[in-house]
């Protein structure tokens, strides 16, 4: 098996139990309705000192900075979201809509990567969307 599987299944294995912990932190804690902005701004001026050091670190350049403060900014928007859905939903049905990540990452990887799929790869992508359609639904 290639070692990349090994990484891939350990990433799931680790962000599954993540998700569970998630579940159980935001069901006990609500987020406030209206944040202090002096708070919000104080995390985002941590976040660009944090990222201005890890690109020093990384001897990143102009271009990959930008790239990383684009996957920054994405993935913190979306784990808030991630948050905001496990505070309503059920755990199994809100990481299963999470799961359809691997859909749209393929439909981008064929635009922006050029990534051809086969017809059964293909085929599990429909079944992967009606499937969780249905649990959703």
């Amino acid at each position: 098996m290639a070692e990349w599987v090994y990484y891939a299944l350990a990433a799931m294995l680790l962000l599954s139990v993540s998700n569970i912990a998630l579940k159980l932190l935001s069901r006990d804690y609500a987020l406030p309705k209206s944040p202090d902005w002096a708070y919000v701004g104080l995390a985002f001026v941590g976040l660009a000192v944090l990222a201005f050091a890890a690109a020093n670190l990384l001897v990143l350049t102009g271009e990959q900075l930008k790239f990383a403060a684009v996957v920054a900014v994405f993935s913190l928007t979306g784990f808030a979201l991630v948050y905001l859905a496990l505070q309503k939903g059920k755990v199994a049905v809100v990481t299963a809509v999470l799961s359809l990540g691997t859909v749209v990452v393929a439909l981008l990887s064929i635009q922006f990567l050029g990534d051809k799929f086969s017809a059964k790869e293909a085929l599990a992508l429909i079944f992967a969307m009606l499937a969780t359609l249905l649990l959703v639904i």
